[in-house]
């Protein structure tokens, strides 16, 4: 499939029939989440990477630390929500935006 310029292929997919199982919990917690283990971390790229804390697939909204080791950059990617963030050091934005 060729490659259209600004196209956005997830646009026309149906939703996921049957994502819910019967015994699934409908959210994930993770207490003291925080931490300084990097082995907990999902790399993003060479010096971000993510840690979740709350992830609910019935309300498509999740929580997570981000940890940027170095200045580095994070793919393009959408959110379905508002992007709340607490920074604790150092600094971040949009390249979209201002």
């Amino acid at each position: 499939m060729p490659k259209l310029e600004g196209a956005e292929f997830w646009r026309g997919l149906k939703p996921i029939a049957n994502s819910f199982k019967p015994d699934a919990q409908p959210e994930v917690y993770l207490a003291n989440a925080p931490i300084d283990d990097e082995r907990y971390y999902v790399p993003f790229s060479e010096t971000v990477s993510s840690r979740p804390l709350w992830i609910s697939p019935q309300q498509n909204k999740w929580c997570d630390v981000l940890m940027a080791k170095g200045a580095g950059l994070v793919n393009r990617h959408y959110h379905p929500h508002e992007v709340f963030a607490y920074t604790i050091s150092g600094k971040w934005g949009y390249l979209e935006h201002d």
